[in-house]
């Protein structure tokens, strides 16, 4: 084939602007020169999960872009949502409570 979609999932914080979060994806991707216009790209939210509200960025590329776009989309989302402020992606912790006897 010669593109193929390009999916990078991401999940942001209950505490974050989900619209705002979508703008900066959306920029993203329309601002990256190896995704194509057409299909366009898209992103859906995917699940309510425990921690997280999960997106997944979905863009079409040239099939041999494929790997530039996709490393390329997970680092700058990554940057992106660390430069907009309230855009927290979210990673599993645990407390642990110890009693002394």
């Amino acid at each position: 084939m010669p593109t193929r979609r390009v999916d990078v999932a991401v999940g942001i914080s209950y505490e974050s602007d989900l619209k705002k979060a979508i703008l900066v994806a959306m920029y993203l991707m329309k601002a990256h020169s190896l995704v194509l216009t057409d299909p366009e790209p898209a992103i859906v939210t995917t699940e309510l999960a425990d921690s997280s509200v999960n997106l997944q960025l979905r863009a079409w590329a040239n099939t041999e872009d494929y790997w530039i776009v996709k490393g390329d989309l997970t680092n700058g989302i990554l940057e992106a949502f660390r430069r907009e402020e309230g855009i927290e992606i979210p990673y599993p912790q645990l407390d642990v409570h110890l009693e002394q006897k």
